[in-house]
C-alpha cells in the first residue's frame, strides 16, 4: 500500500509539472492562413507580437479598410491595462495580390505606435525598408491575407524591426 501511495504522489507531481510547462509556453505566431481568420502576428524586435483580442477601448483589435481608389489601411492593436501598441500599414495603388515595398517615395508606409514610440516610415528622420505581400485580396468575400517584414530606424535612435509577419483579416 505504501508503494502505491508513493507512486500516486510521483504521478501527481509529474502531471502538475506538465501542466505548468504548458501554461508557461512561449507565445507563437498565428498560422499563415487565407480564410478571414482575423489573425495578425510577427516577430517584433525579437519577440512574438500578436494583436490582442479586445483592441483598445472601443477600437477593434484588427482593422482592414480598402478605402477605394486603391488605398488600403491595416491596423493591428495590442492592449492591456498597462500598455498599448499599434502596428499600421498604409498603401496606395493596391488593387489585388502583389508585393508592395515599404517606401516613402511610393507612399507605402508602415508604423509602430505605443506610449513611448511614435514612428512612421514616412517621417523624414526615419529610414525604412520592408515589403507588404498580399496573397489573397478577395473583395467579394471581404478577405485579405499576406505576409510582411519591415525595419524602421529613427536617425540616431530607436529601431523597430518586424520579421515573419502574417495576417489574415476580414475587411471592414
Amino acid at each position: 500500500m505504501k508503494k502505491l501511495k508513493i507512486f500516486a504522489i510521483i504521478l501527481l507531481l509529474i502531471i502538475a509539472s506538465c501542466k505548468k510547462k504548458n501554461q508557461d509556453a512561449e507565445p507563437t505566431l498565428p498560422p499563415e492562413t487565407q480564410t478571414g481568420a482575423d489573425t495578425f502576428g510577427c516577430i517584433l524586435n525579437g519577440q512574438v507580437w500578436t494583436n490582442s483580442p479586445r483592441g483598445q477601448g472601443t477600437l477593434p483589435p484588427l482593422e482592414c479598410t480598402p478605402e477605394g481608389n486603391g488605398v488600403l489601411t491595416i491596423i493591428a492593436r495590442y492592449s492591456t491595462p498597462e500598455k498599448w501598441e499599434d502596428l499600421k500599414f498604409y498603401s496606395i495603388n493596391v488593387y489585388g495580390n502583389g508585393q508592395y515595398p515599404i517606401k516613402k517615395s511610393l507612399r507605402n508606409v508602415a508604423g509602430f505606435f505605443s506610449k513611448t514610440v511614435d514612428m512612421w516610415s514616412q517621417d523624414s528622420d526615419v529610414s525604412e525598408d520592408g515589403l507588404l505581400t498580399i496573397t489573397r485580396f478577395d473583395m467579394s468575400n471581404r478577405v485579405i491575407a499576406g505576409t510582411f517584414w519591415f525595419k524602421l530606424q529613427k536617425t540616431g535612435g530607436t529601431t523597430i524591426e518586424a520579421k515573419n509577419g502574417r495576417f489574415d483579416i476580414t475587411m471592414n
